[in-house]
């Protein structure tokens, strides 16, 4: 490794640094309840082989998150760093000039620096297409096909990366490749049933995402294309483009034609998923979704990059290039993206648990509310004294807190139909409290505190970064007593 290889490397691990001891909180959609199952995936372990978990991800997590999330932070930044190690490696086995700069290529993509320290599925299924990569060009096959199949136990969409490798294979008529092509679906098949007892939940738990209900619209053809430089920075989608269009000229089609294909195919079918008309699945868009081929796309990035340096040919212009290109990603990509601050209901969870503890300690809590699941540090699927919200158990419990939170209500997330008239109409119910509070955390992104002195036009730009990158809180919660 050379010196600017390892100085980007210190500098993206002193900036995660940062943003990991600065963040107390969870990413704003799913991952406190993945690091609620990974946590307690012995006690539940049912829920950790379950679609929306993926066993993968249960497993990768599971010890990190007995230290706390702090741990899960720490151990998924680790690998983030070693996937933007793993880049450099892969270019500097192909000689391609600059190598080095696929570090903050990789490093400072907006949507993936958000997620790199989190409990999600995306970045590790990211780490898995990159290894396996480069296994590939290390003419390793049954390390490229097994580790590009398990990404059917973190992303299953992306397996479509392990068919690349197999028809590659097949061609090199390596035929065991078959058997390390099914290592994903057969080590998930096989979890399932080892935990659940049932040979055809697996085959149940596959299709979830096409019987779930869509709950947004669906997007544009070019969707995806108009959020690529928020989802993967300016200067990374502008010097892809460049060098894409250069790969005929450079005659690089042996080291660029597979990332090509997973940029490509990822992104083409996210949108599929997704497209206006088609509601294949339940997916909304998600910028994240796609966040996933971003190394493979910062390795075509850096090839342009390198090409773009070539032209000047002078020191001292390369290094002012640099310096701005550093300057912008750094801006665009981690300054844009919030620190996680612990939300405002995870907050009153924890004032609600305390509650409990101090006045009811007999009394178990009702809820969907997961955060109240980990405040208790208890499963959110059901445990001793966390319950989840069904009829049956609004029935069985005598002594209970129940919490109504009215996002909430009638969810095709959630367990059972409760809605507020089941819980009211209870005898021996009375309403102790309830909180209504609407919080802006577009405030956690240090690139908000500029936001009240920029031109309109700026302002708009800011918007665009930070959509989908954060939220709004729209608490609507009622507290009972049932005695």
């Amino acid at each position: 490794m050379n010196k600017k290889a390892f100085f980007f490397l210190i500098v993206l691990a002193i900036i995660q640094a940062i943003w990991i001891f600065n963040s107390d909180g969870f990413y704003y959609i799913d991952d406190s309840f993945h690091y609620n199952v990974n946590r307690h995936f012995l006690t539940v372990p049912e829920a950790g082989v379950s679609s929306w978990a993926r066993i993968g991800r249960v497993l990768l997590f599971f010890i990190p998150s007995k230290f706390g999330y702090k741990g899960v932070q720490i151990f998924s930044g680790l690998l983030f760093l070693l996937v933007a190690y793993a880049g450099y490696k892969i270019l500097d086995k192909q000689n391609v000039k600059y190598a080095e700069w696929v570090i903050p290529l990789i490093g400072f993509q907006p949507v993936l620096f958000n997620l790199s320290y989190t409990a999600m599925a995306e970045m590790p299924a990211a780490a898995l297409i990159i290894f396996a990569y480069y296994f590939y060009l290390k003419d390793k096959p049954a390390a490229a096909m097994i580790l590009s199949s398990m990404t059917f136990i973190f992303r299953t969409e992306m397996y479509f990366v392990s068919g690349i490798f197999l028809l590659i294979y097949l061609y090199k008529k390596k035929y065991i490749s078959l058997l390390y092509f099914t290592a994903g679906p057969v080590f998930w098949f096989i979890a399932s049933w080892i935990v659940t007892g049932d040979m055809n939940i697996f085959f149940y738990n596959l299709g979830m995402h096409s019987r779930l209900p869509r709950i947004a619209e669906g997007i544009k053809w070019y969707h995806y294309l108009y959020m690529a430089p928020k989802t993967y920075g300016v200067v990374q989608t502008l010097f892809f483009i460049i060098g894409f269009f250069l790969i005929p000229f450079s005659k690089k089609y042996k080291e660029f034609a597979i990332p090509v294909l997973i940029i490509l195919g990822g992104i083409a079918g996210h949108t599929l998923a997704a497209i206006d008309g088609l509601s294949s699945t339940c997916s909304v868009g998600q910028v994240r979704y796609i966040s996933i081929v971003g190394p493979t796309l910062a390795l075509v990035a850096t090839f342009g990059l390198g090409k773009f340096y070539e032209l000047t040919e002078k020191y001292r212009i390369n290094i002012l290039f640099m310096i701005f290109f550093l300057a912008v990603s750094f801006v665009i990509g981690p300054y844009s993206t919030p620190f996680h601050t612990k939300y405002d209901i995870h907050k009153i969870s924890e004032d609600i648990v305390k509650l409990r503890n101090e006045k009811y300690p007999d009394y178990v809590i009702i809820s969907e509310v997961q955060f109240i699941a980990i405040a208790m540090d208890e499963a959110a699927s059901g445990d001793k004294n966390y319950i989840r919200l069904t009829n049956e158990n609004l029935q069985k419990y005598p002594k209970a807190i129940i919490v109504w939170e009215g996002s909430l209500d009638g969810s095709p997330f959630t367990e059972g139909v409760v809605n507020l008239k089941d819980i009211t109409s209870l005898p021996n119910v009375r309403q102790i409290d309830s909180v209504y509070r609407v919080v802006n955390h577009n405030f956690d992104a240090p690139v908000y505190k500029h936001y009240a002195y920029l031109a309109d036009y700026w302002k708009k730009f800011i918007d665009y970064l930070i959509a989908e990158q954060n939220c709004w809180e729209n608490i609507n919660l009622k507290v009972f007593i049932k005695d």
